[in-house]
């Protein structure tokens, strides 16, 4: 996976995410599945709704997304 910042119109701020290395320089939510993207700061610094502003995936898929990531990336590891 490779860090990326992207704009969070719901956090009015730049944030953390992760995609697929295999994703456009720029993906559109239409170019990835719901599981080539995390946010890091999903639902710790964001005020979360029910679905991701930047890449329209569910909040609950985004949480298990970060969940997942962290189970495999293993304790402290926040970028990929």
């Amino acid at each position: 996976m490779e860090a990326r910042i992207a704009y969070c119109a719901t956090c009015d701020r730049p944030v953390r995410v992760l995609v697929k290395k295999a994703a456009p320089a720029w993906p559109s939510p239409h170019d990835l599945e719901p599981s080539d993207i995390v946010c890091l700061e999903h639902g710790e610094t964001c005020s979360v709704g029910t679905v991701c502003p930047i890449f329209e995936v569910p909040s609950e898929q985004m949480q298990e997304n970060l969940e997942e990531y962290r189970r495999q990336a293993g304790p402290g590891s926040e970028e990929g």
